[in-house]
Order: structure tokens, then C-alpha cells, then sequence
């Protein structure tokens, strides 16, 4: 069963998606096809609302990467958290301008893991992987501190372990702009 809905007013200033599932290729494709929409209908505003364990790194910053071209158009983004937004839907959830918990909300956020269905596997390919993971979550790391503004030390704690944060320390921290 499919829990993601896209929609926009018939005014075209606001648009809205909402995730309740984890994060795909296919629903980032889906993503990037709307957003692409949004902008060309010259929306205003652009709502996310988020209530998942998260989903696949890759394709959470390629939906990352459709936030920040709606927000270079101009387009004002406000996310929202409910429930459990965790993973990489909490990476995502950190993208709005005004980012918005539920009270009893929780966020978590953790470092990168892989999972994969190799059977056995060497030291050497592991120590690949594990340099590749290194890059990506120093990457992941730097862009969300510069778009929480936080330090990049904050965030690098964060990410080390799996961290639950309730929607006052997330308010408290900065991470969260308000709470409903």
C-alpha cells in the first residue's frame, strides 16, 4: 500500500506531500516530477508532511536537492513532523525554511548504514564501503549544519549514535522552529 500524496491548490500557490512510508528511488522520482511541476506553476509556498523510519540515503538527498531548487525559486518551504519522523526523514524534514513537530513527535537521527544482501564479504571491500560511508555522512554532516545552523561538531554528535529527539529538545536546539 502506497501512504505518499502530492497535491496543489487551484490558485497554484501552495503545493503539499505527505510521506507516511519509507523513502524509495521511485518515490523520489516522484518527487522530483512534482516538485519540478511545482515550480513551473509558480507556486508560493510548499508543504511537506512527514511520518516515517525514513528510507534509503540516496534517494532522501536527491528529494533534498528538489527542496533547495524549489527553495532557488523562490518557493517558501514549511516540513512537519509527526509521529516518528526518523532516518533519513528526519534528514529531509530538516530542508524547510520553518520546520514544524507535532508535541509528541520524536525525531532520530543516526549515522549511515548498509544494508545489503552480500553474502561474504572482504576486509578490503568492507574498509571501501566503510571510507565511501565516511565521505557521504561528512557531506550529509556539513549541509545539515548549514541548514540548521548548528556547528558542524553538533551535528556530527547527533549523527554518531542513533539519537531520539522529543519535539521540545528539538525546539530547544534550534533544530525545530515550533511546535504544534
Amino acid at each position: 500500500m502506497k501512504y505518499t500524496q502530492a497535491v496543489w491548490d487551484e490558485e497554484g500557490l501552495t503545493g503539499r506531500w505527505t510521506q507516511f512510508d519509507a523513502f524509495t528511488q521511485e518515490q523520489a522520482y516522484e518527487f522530483h516530477v512534482f516538485t519540478q511541476h511545482l515550480i513551473g506553476v509558480g507556486v508560493e509556498t510548499f508543504e511537506i508532511h512527514l511520518s516515517n523510519g525514513g528510507g534509503a540515503m540516496f534517494p532522501t538527498l536527491s528529494m533534498v536537492d528538489d527542496v533547495r531548487l524549489l527553495k532557488r525559486a523562490g518557493v517558501d518551504i514549511t516540513t512537519y513532523a509527526s509521529g516518528l519522523c526518523a532516518s533519513a526523514s528526519a534528514v529531509l524534514w530538516s530542508y524547510g525554511d520553518t520546520r514544524i513537530i507535532g508535541a509528541h513527535a520524536w525525531l532520530m537521527y543516526h549515522s549511515l548504514a548498509i544494508t545489503n544482501e552480500k553474502g561474504s564479504e572482504t576486509v578490503h571491500d568492507l574498509e571501501k564501503q566503510s571510507a565511501h560511508l565516511r565521505r557521504v555522512q561528512n557531506r550529509a554532516n556539513a549541509a545539515l549544519a548549514d541548514q540548521l545552523g548548528l556547528s558542524a561538531e553538533t551535528i556530527a554528535e547527533i549523527m554518531s549514535t542513533d539519537t531520539w529527539i522529543t519535539a521540545e529538545e528539538a525546539l530547544s536546539l534550534g533544530i525545530a522552529t515550533d511546535i504544534l
